[in-house]
């Protein structure tokens, strides 16, 4: 039984070698909307209070016209900044404060009100690049463990402790990740060039993180 068993398991990788066959994709939902709509709030209230710092301004409310992906940033931010004119800035929220400062500063902080008036209104859609559900996560833990973890000590590195599935999953919906390479930044001190070479051979970002990747 064991040895029938063991050829059809040779039978069918040998099948996916030979013929191309590729494992099913795995059913792995990105965050729902309501965490997405968190999310982006919680960016757009620290950009504001950066840029608003000295004045403590009430930060206005703004209606997104559509949330886009990470490829059309460049685009539609230079679309969305270059409709702002001198006038359009003094009806900025808060352009009274602001303009009594000199000119330099006052354009500097102005510019960074309408970056966020752009940013509120094109907000970039989260769930391609920084924002995780808690079933991705736990594929990310399994694949970090099976695979990067073993694959990093293989050739030498050590990828120091790595956390508890319930640490990295809280603190991952956080938005706080822990990745079994981020030593090698620190204790091995790599170069871009370096981690080039350890990411060919362990391949430390999976496969069907994202849904529609």
């Amino acid at each position: 039984m064991f040895h029938r068993r063991s050829a059809v398991c040779v039978g069918v990788a040998l099948c996916a070698v030979l013929a191309g066959c590729t494992p099913p994709r795995p059913d792995i939902p990105g965050p729902t909307a309501n965490a997405i709509e968190r999310f982006t709030e919680r960016q757009l209230v620290s950009m504001w209070g950066t840029i608003t710092v000295p004045y403590d301004l009430r930060r206005p409310k703004i209606e997104p016209v559509r949330m886009i992906r990470d490829d059309e940033y460049g685009r539609v931010m230079d679309d969305c900044l270059r409709g702002f004119s001198t006038h359009d800035y003094r009806n900025l929220y808060g352009y009274r404060l602001i303009a009594q400062e000199p000119e330099g500063i006052r354009d500097e902080i102005l510019e960074g009100v309408a970056w966020y008036v752009c940013m509120a209104q094109y907000p970039v859609d989260p769930s391609g690049s920084g924002l995780l559900s808690k079933r991705q996560l736990d594929y990310l833990y399994d694949y970090y463990r099976r695979w990067v973890v073993p694959c990093l000590i293989l050739n030498g590195y050590d990828p120091g402790p790595v956390p508890l599935r319930k640490t990295f999953v809280s603190n991952g919906l956080a938005g706080n990740f822990w990745s079994p390479t981020d030593e090698l930044w620190g204790e091995f001190g790599f170069t871009d060039a370096e981690f080039s070479l350890v990411e060919a051979k362990c391949s430390p970002y999976p496969q069907y993180l994202y849904p529609d990747l």
